[in-house]
């Protein structure tokens, strides 16, 4: 989680059941069986159990970033070629 602050550079917060995923996934189902419910209506309230603040400075991640699609490129380039 501390990852994906830093490398996107906002607060992560996170939810405070393991099973997050599934209830993600149940809120969307409710959200297309009832397109006029708000997600508000559809998410309950909840409150992070720990919320992963950036530590990392923004020319770092923008580094890390700028280097990391770098390299996703070569590697779509490379599977190209076989």
């Amino acid at each position: 989680m501390q990852a994906q602050a830093d490398l996107l550079q906002a607060p992560v917060d996170v939810y405070p059941s393991p099973h997050a995923t599934a209830l993600g996934a149940a809120a969307l189902a409710r959200l297309a069986v009832t397109p006029s419910l708000a997600v508000a209506d559809a998410v309950p309230a909840w409150a992070p159990a720990t919320t992963y603040e950036p530590r990392w400075p923004a020319e770092r991640a923008e580094e890390f970033m700028t280097r990391w699609r770098r390299g996703v490129r070569a590697a779509i380039d490379t599977g190209r070629d076989a």
